[in-house]
């Protein structure tokens, strides 16, 4: 709207845009392509030395190795079944504990049913769920044992 009322406000008077020189856009070119190229090698430079380092660890660390092949060969599930302490906080509700009973379910390999039974410390609200579970033991609460 200025524009319409000031006509002479971007024109050859002096307004307030003023052409810029050619030398100094041309400088500023250069600059800018020079930056680029700066970055360039400095990205080159930084991708050799990581392949260097990629080709370092692969000879060094293997994915297959006697040491790895020895240790899976003895891996196994783990043992579970017992009675768990549970301990911890929940966000919103606060402190909570209470136990945890887990036995090994024999139609299912590594499944377990649990039975849970907490109290939120906060409220003295009780909740207890009893569950099956398949394969999904590292959703498990983490719990201390009971001694």
């Amino acid at each position: 709207m200025h524009r319409y009322f000031y006509p002479g406000i971007d024109g050859g008077s002096g307004g307030f845009r003023q052409r810029r020189s050619g030398r100094r856009r041309r400088r500023r070119r250069q600059q800018a392509a020079a930056m680029q190229t700066a970055a360039a090698a400095k990205n080159a430079a930084i991708a050799v030395s990581m392949r260097k380092a990629q080709d370092h660890l692969v000879d060094a660390f293997p994915l297959a190795s006697p040491e790895w092949a020895a240790w899976s060969a003895a891996m196994r599930t783990p043992r579970l079944a017992g009675r768990w302490a549970l301990a911890g906080y929940e966000i919103g509700k606060g402190p909570v504990y209470g136990q945890l009973t887990i036995a090994d379910r024999p139609d299912t390999p590594d499944g377990v049913h649990d039975g849970r039974k907490f109290t939120y410390t906060k409220t003295g609200r009780d909740r207890s769920r009893a569950k099956s579970r398949a394969n999904r033991l590292h959703r498990l609460p983490v719990a201390r044992a009971i001694g």
